[in-house]
């Protein structure tokens, strides 16, 4: 069984906000079919689905996103000696990032949420 904290890892990969500890009349899965979908997917998942889910994917997920912060450490060179910054490498770190996280979505069989660019949307790589 997912522990809450992976919940909160889940939504937030798949493009969907917090739910917050109590809901407001208008948000959330009591009115939009798919948080209620992901959360009933992500409460009755198989033991080998949620290792998937687990030890791939939020595992990857998270070393994704710590890798675009750290395209600052090199914002400042150009080049040096014969190694040259990729102008790219923002871009590439954030669309690959992107990319796994509508793997995750597909792999649980959910529309990506709405701050997941612009939600719904699949782009490819």
């Amino acid at each position: 069984m997912l522990i809450e904290a992976q919940k909160v890892q889940i939504r937030y990969y798949c493009g969907y906000g917090a739910l917050g500890q109590q809901m407001l009349p208008a948000n959330g899965y009591r009115f939009f079919t798919a948080y209620g979908e992901m959360e009933y997917k992500l409460i009755n998942m198989q033991p080998e689905e949620e290792d998937e889910v687990v030890n791939y994917y939020l595992v990857n997920l998270q070393q994704l996103k710590t890798d675009i912060p750290t395209v600052r450490d090199n914002v400042d060179t150009k080049q040096a000696a014969v190694w040259h910054w990729n102008d790219m490498e923002f871009r590439d770190r954030r669309t690959l990032f992107n990319y796994v996280r509508l793997e995750l979505c597909n792999f649980l069989g959910l529309v990506p949420g709405p701050h997941l660019g612009a939600g719904g949307v699949r782009f490819s790589v």
